[in-house]
């Protein structure tokens, strides 16, 4: 039977770090290391013109053709990933951990307006019916 320390990990990292000695070393590791940049699409000079045509309906690949027309070599898929990241990403649902965030609607405006149309678009109460017998005046007899 093996030891469970036998079977530990062992690291080399001190198992208590003060808050200031942590702030410290994250200040050393910012300075070191320069965060790295978003890598920039070659179709990033033409976001206005695909952003219009998405907006006016055009497929993916209708927009690939019309790069095509101005010199632009893509495929209709490049298209369609770079309107999911940089065209629908700003303006779409915001997502969190993969699952839309819900959207609650603003009460800010006069709510008593608009439960008063909410309430004019309900049904009639049923009204009470007396029943009377049909007259006829034709067939009045004198």
């Amino acid at each position: 039977m093996t030891n469970k320390k036998e079977n530990a990990v062992k690291t080399n990292l001190p198992v208590e770090i003060s808050p200031d000695e942590l702030e410290a070393k994250l200040l050393d590791y910012q300075k070191a290391h320069a965060p790295s940049a978003a890598r920039s699409s070659r179709l990033d000079p033409y976001k206005n013109f695909i952003e219009k045509l998405y907006f006016d309906s055009y497929s993916h690949g209708q927009i690939a053709d019309f790069l095509i027309t101005i010199g632009v070599t893509v495929h209709s898929t490049t298209v369609g990933r770079f309107i999911s990241k940089k065209i629908k990403g700003l303006s779409g649902k915001r997502v969190q951990n993969g699952n839309p965030v819900p959207v609650k609607p603003d009460h800010s405006d006069d709510s008593s307006a608009v439960v008063k149309q909410l309430n004019d678009l309900k049904r009639p109460k049923a009204r009470s019916l007396t029943y009377s017998p049909y007259k006829n005046e034709s067939s009045k007899e004198d």
